[in-house]
């Protein structure tokens, strides 16, 4: 494309924007129903020849957006007959339409392109159009009579109390079908209270401590699967925009998303490399294998340490989708993990004491994950009430999926090695069982080995898949691989998975979002 065009589609686009280069406005009778008035305007036929009116994709935010965020279209590959590009938006369900307030082109589409044809990207100032809340607002693209329509989403522009507010925002635990904990940190003691909603418009609150610097706060009474907003009160103002989640599904439900990542702890350019990566993909909720905070979790500065190592690196997405994190070596050397612990809310696992959420397990859909202390406990016994509860787990579960997750691997090629004291312990009940996939960390590289058999001789029984992923942030480690191993690499990464089915799709993601390795895993 000539800049010549480019400039006339951004005529064509930046509606009550500065003019730029010759561009000219003129009124428009549409308006749309919200807490703002409409700028008004009308968009300049796009000068770029295209061969066809088709509008072949439309990217908005997701559920909810606030100040200037990001859209992008595509148009049918270039062609000859000149066409009229107008983008609207309503907040009243399409019932009246105005022109967005544009602050810039974002990107310029190259002169050609391959089906599904040309992108154009732009950025909405929210803010000029929406200074309030607009609980659905709908984006359209309208081009030579061919129209696309975006989904519903909430724009939340409402001013929020900054002033002796929040020291940590707010983070999402425990999330079951019909509840979550909602967690933050205030600069001093204050009341706290969540309100929140199925709906941008909230309508319902639960209250807190009446004064704590640490909030904690259970909502109840939800609906499985089903979205919620909410925000965080002060004495009856807010401290915070809106933000969302997700409850857990129905149990039924067996295609889900989640990330995982390890070893991280360090505050460090690569930790928030590796974060703002994460912070990209659409999931579900995120694990972590430990190490959350080096070198001593915590210990003597718990909030400050676990503020920097942890809680603003993930802030970009702690808040619309928990975090079910289990111990590392680095996290129990502070005072056997009590500010993991402390600064964690995690499933119970009956056994008390400083035991507690050291080891644990919840249910997402059709898929069983269970979190083991593999630093001491169920390294150094075979017995005791922590292999009891797990034999329980396993023996009685009655989901799809079953995924076990630890700090230290039981196989690896890395500067650790293989445990042996972890697969005597734990291999033959996991293969017994059939558990679909370990995950651990530990190790500050990534591995995946072949399906290993070890102890369950069933001729149909495949083995079981142990994946190492500790590139999250602390210094990476050379590792050699061995028999055993069928993908290693020294590199910085984080993994996400899908759940599809009978079948489980796993990817490395390193900092340039390049995929390391890609496995699928057969439900056993």
């Amino acid at each position: 494309m000539q800049t010549s065009s480019w400039r006339a589609l951004g005529c064509a686009l930046i509606f009550a924007a500065a003019a730029a280069g010759g561009c000219s406005k003129s009124s428009s009778s549409g308006s749309a129903a919200s807490s703002a008035a409409a700028t008004t305007s009308a968009a300049t036929p796009l000068q770029t020849p295209t061969q066809t009116a088709a509008i072949t994709s439309l990217v908005t935010p997701g559920p909810l957006a606030r100040g200037p965020v990001p859209l992008a279209f595509r148009l049918a590959e270039a062609g000859s007959t000149p066409l009229q590009v107008e983008v609207v938006w309503s907040g009243d369900a399409g019932v009246t339409w105005a022109p967005l307030s544009v602050r810039s082109p974002l990107a310029q589409p190259a002169a050609t392109a391959p089906a599904p044809g040309l992108e154009y990207a732009l950025q909405w100032d929210t803010a000029q159009d929406i200074p309030g809340l607009a609980a659905e607002v709908l984006i359209e693209v309208r081009a030579g009579g061919a129209t696309l329509r975006s989904a519903p989403f909430a724009v939340d522009n409402e001013a929020y109390a900054t002033t002796g507010g929040l020291s940590r925002h707010p983070y999402l635990q425990s999330t079951r079908q019909d509840a979550t904990v909602i967690r933050w940190r205030t600069l001093a003691q204050r009341d706290g209270a969540v309100e929140y909603g199925e709906s941008a418009a909230l309508g319902q609150i639960t209250l807190g401590a009446f004064a704590a610097e640490d909030h904690e706060v259970e909502l109840t009474g939800l609906r499985p699967g089903t979205r919620y907003f909410y925000r965080i009160v002060q004495s009856g103002q807010a401290i915070s925009p809106r933000y969302t989640f997700v409850t857990a599904p129905l149990a039924s439900v067996d295609r889900f998303r989640f990330l995982v990542v390890g070893d991280s702890g360090m505050n460090n350019p690569a930790q928030y490399d590796v974060a703002q990566r994460m912070a990209r993909e659409e999931a579900d909720f995120f694990l972590h294998t430990g190490d959350v905070v080096y070198p001593a979790g915590g210990v003597g500065a718990a909030i400050a340490e676990y503020d920097a190592r942890f809680f603003r690196p993930y802030q970009a997405f702690l808040s619309r989708i928990p975090a079910w994190p289990v111990v590392g070596n680095h996290d129990l050397y502070g005072l056997f993990g009590q500010p993991f612990r402390e600064n964690f809310t995690l499933p119970s696992n009956g056994a008390g004491g400083n035991l507690e959420e050291l080891y644990y397990s919840f249910e997402w859909g059709d898929a069983k994950f269970i979190a083991l202390e593999g630093n001491t406990l169920f390294q150094s016994s075979a017995t005791g009430i922590h292999m009891n509860w797990l034999s329980r787990e396993l023996s009685r579960n009655t989901k799809k999926w079953v995924i076990v997750y630890l700090h230290p691997p039981l196989y690896s090629a890395g500067q650790h090695g293989s445990n042996p004291a972890l697969q005597a312990n734990l291999g033959p009940m996991l293969e017994r069982y059939k558990v679909d996939l370990v995950l651990a960390g530990h190790e500050h590289n990534y591995e995946r080995t072949a399906a290993i058999k070890a102890y369950n001789l069933d001729p149909t029984y495949p083995g079981l898949v142990h994946v190492t992923t500790g590139g999250g942030g602390a210094a990476l480690r050379p590792i050699t691989p061995n028999a055993q191993s069928v993908v290693t690499a020294s590199v910085y990464h984080y993994l996400r998975f899908e759940v599809a089915g009978d079948e489980l799709h796993g990817e490395a993601v390193d900092l340039q979002g390049a995929i390391v390795d890609r496995f699928t895993i057969h439900n056993q």
